[in-house]
């Protein structure tokens, strides 16, 4: 596709375009985190019933610091919190369920934050000690994507105080992620707290521009060609490039394989 552009503006153009073209723009990851009221999370049963589900919110107590750490998401003094529930046979199932729409459709990779609570937090509960908090080895996360369903075992026991992948999946417009207590051992705790979704992101680079000026400086359009390479590691097909002057896409979109190839606008 042509653009018409001034022959003054070729500097002005190239110093805009070029720079954009040489990376996929970043996204931001999209965290879901599992505080009542926050959208996208939600439980089965309700977490109105105290039989099934356990709270534990990072809060002060009279220790020196003045406060019990859970290790929670958000990370930090007084922020963190979690919910899990405990395996054994008079419970029925219980299960988290986090979705949300992604900006767009690709890759993601897909995390879980483990909480590792403070060894002296009494869970807001005096009556519950601490030792009855024991993570489950086989927490079981169901991802749903373009190509079905992912099943991933968890041991929240190794991986507790931060964010455990799950893989790297594609969506289209919804991602949902599934934890539940069955088939958790008996006794054992399967903990909720948030998971990120984190586009991935291909790195590209310019590699050459050619510049076709019109016959005539009247009426004609200017052709600028532009051959981009996906140079990252993730040598995907389909990564599609956009070229923007003054926040307005010029040219069309193209779907870059990992070969080389080119944008006119």
């Amino acid at each position: 596709m042509k653009k018409a552009v001034p022959l003054f503006g070729f500097i002005v153009f190239l110093m805009i375009i070029l720079p954009l073209l040489a990376s996929v723009a970043t996204a931001e990851p999209i965290i879901i985190d599992t505080e009542k009221g926050v959208p996208g999370f939600r439980t089965e049963p309700a977490r109105d019933l105290p039989g099934n589900w356990q709270y534990v919110q990072d809060h002060p107590d009279t220790s020196a610091d003045g406060w019990f750490d859970t290790y929670a998401y958000p990370p930090g003094q007084g922020n963190g919190s979690f919910w899990y529930t405990i395996s054994f046979p008079d419970m029925g199932e219980c299960k988290g369920i986090w979705e949300t729409s992604v900006p767009y459709t690709g890759k993601y990779e897909v995390f879980a934050w483990i909480p590792s609570p403070d060894s002296f937090d009494p869970y807001l509960d005096e009556a519950t000690p601490p030792s009855d908090y024991l993570p489950t080895k086989r927490a079981q996360y169901k991802v749903f994507h373009n190509d079905g369903l992912a099943t991933v075992t968890i041991d929240q026991n190794l991986n507790m105080g931060g964010f455990a992948s799950l893989g790297v999946f594609e969506f289209d417009s919804t991602a949902r992620v599934e934890l539940s207590s069955n088939g958790v051992e008996f006794w054992r705790c399967v903990a909720f707290d948030a998971v990120k979704f984190v586009p991935v992101i291909h790195d590209m680079a310019v590699t050459d521009v050619s510049i076709m000026p019109p016959l005539t400086s009247v009426g004609q359009s200017t052709a600028i060609c532009v051959t981009v390479t996906n140079e990252g590691t993730q040598q995907e097909d389909n990564v599609s490039v956009k070229a923007f002057v003054d926040g307005a896409q010029v040219g069309s979109t193209v779907m870059l394989p990992h070969s080389l190839s080119t944008l006119t606008v």
